[in-house]
């Protein structure tokens, strides 16, 4: 029985992005906490009732409808990233440090686990990784043959100065430009 809902719940993860919607949630709860519960410092109690109050759950409801909207399908996961992560960006300074910084942090994550979420095709075949060369280094692997094999046309340089000019190689006091060593081996 248990095994038969593990199934069922596994089939279903795999075609959505499941943990981002949980962060996204758990961030929603922590950004709506404080308004909703008031403070106690000794025998005073705060209530948070001004409009700061009113746009932290403002902020709170916005976070969980993209909890749910990742949760229902992934086919929405880039609309919902987006509107999260600003969400969640936005409720660090006018919610209270966004739920006193971890509610910010909970909706980066979930808003960035959603964004990078791909579907899962258990049918796909799997690509083996590219072997690397007997040296175990893949930039040094040989490159595939050109898609032209033909070869192509070289122009020869000129061998006698334009206009009659001296070549300026040959030229009396032409300097020459300076040449740099060629790089070695790194030490």
């Amino acid at each position: 029985m248990l095994t038969e809902y593990r199934r069922r719940y596994r089939e279903w993860a795999e075609k959505r992005p499941t943990m981002g919607p949980y962060c996204l949630a758990i961030s929603a709860f922590l950004i709506a906490r404080p308004p909703v519960n008031g403070f106690q410092v000794g025998d005073l109690v705060l209530t948070l009732s001004s409009i700061s109050g009113v746009s932290t759950m403002v902020l709170a409801i916005i976070m969980g409808v993209c909890a749910v909207a990742g949760l229902l399908g992934g086919r929405y996961r880039l609309i919902t990233g987006l509107v999260a992560m600003v969400t969640a960006l936005v409720a660090f300074p006018a919610a209270n440090f966004g739920g006193y910084i971890f509610g910010t942090v909970f909706g980066i994550v979930g808003a960035s686990l959603i964004l990078a979420w791909q579907p899962y095709d258990r049918k796909a075949p799997r690509e083996a990784p590219a072997a690397p060369d007997d040296h175990g280094d893949p930039a040094t692997e040989q490159l595939p043959p050109a898609v032209d094999d033909q070869p192509t046309e070289v122009i020869p340089a000129l061998e006698e100065p334009v206009d009659g000019a001296p070549d300026t190689a040959e030229a009396p006091g032409a300097e020459q430009p300076p040449t740099t060593p060629e790089p070695g081996p790194a030490r």
